[in-house]
């Protein structure tokens, strides 16, 4: 996991593009390839040390 500094929610085209061209930056897709076995042992830790 890493720590995130900041998040743009659908950023405007002009900050997209640059963002895109520094070449530092995550994008977070949503996409998540798992099954339960794997997933509930993480949401379980994350819910414990996140507070959710």
């Amino acid at each position: 996991m890493f720590q995130v500094e900041t998040f743009i929610e659908k950023p405007v085209i002009k900050t997209a593009e640059k963002l895109i061209k520094e070449k530092r930056y995550f994008w977070n897709s949503e996409i998540i390839y798992a099954n339960s076995i794997q997933l509930v042992p993480i949401f379980t830790r994350c819910k414990l040390t996140c507070g959710s």
